[in-house]
């Protein structure tokens, strides 16, 4: 215990801590920005999303009122009929060819950019939110090296028959051994 104590224990103790803390920093700071970055993505694609539903949604709408009046002239007057055939959404044509109008897949024609985006979106938010638990995991790595550093740095300042300086230096080391832990935790998949 007593070597544990030692001035040269010390002085690794402090610099390997010292450097593992604002490693962690560092790191963790960089996943904190891709997950911002991620996060930023998902939004626009979220805010794409949206725009492309609201435009569908209204070309679901003109492609309902030209099918009624479609409707209401086959058969009456076949010129205007096909003045509104003519009109329809491919989408919609589609799905009166296949004598199905406003089927499964006439929606999905016409919502497959919003619902595309939608997917993007998810995987951006699922995305950030990984490096988000990354950065998080580092943070607590960079508090646990800060707490182990002070241990070291005041053992450093005892004198060598204080049994404290022990205590406190086998403190930093077990804070040293959860870092290395939690480093490979983080870092190793």
């Amino acid at each position: 215990m007593k070597k544990l104590g030692s001035q040269l224990v010390l002085g690794i103790l402090v610099t390997t801590l010292s450097v593992l803390a604002t490693l962690a920093n560092y790191v963790g700071t960089s996943f904190s920005g891709k997950s911002a970055g991620h996060s930023s993505a998902a939004r626009q694609h979220l805010a794409d999303a949206n725009r492309e539903e609201g435009l569908a949604m209204q070309l679901v709408i003109l492609d309902a009122t030209t099918f009624d009046n479609f409707y209401v002239y086959t058969g009456r007057d076949e010129e205007l009929a096909n003045y509104y055939y003519e009109n329809f959404s491919p989408a919609l044509r589609a799905s009166v060819e296949r004598d199905a109008p406003f089927d499964d897949d006439y929606y999905d024609e016409m919502y497959g950019q919003a619902d595309e985006l939608l997917k993007k979106a998810d995987e951006e938010f699922a995305n950030a939110d990984d490096y988000s638990l990354l950065a998080g995991a580092l943070r607590l790595l960079t508090l646990i090296s800060a707490i182990g550093l002070s241990f070291a740095a005041y053992a450093s300042l005892l004198e060598e028959g204080n049994q404290l300086r022990s205590i406190f230096a086998l403190f930093a080391t077990i804070a040293l051994g959860l870092i290395v832990l939690q480093f490979l935790f983080v870092l190793l998949p």
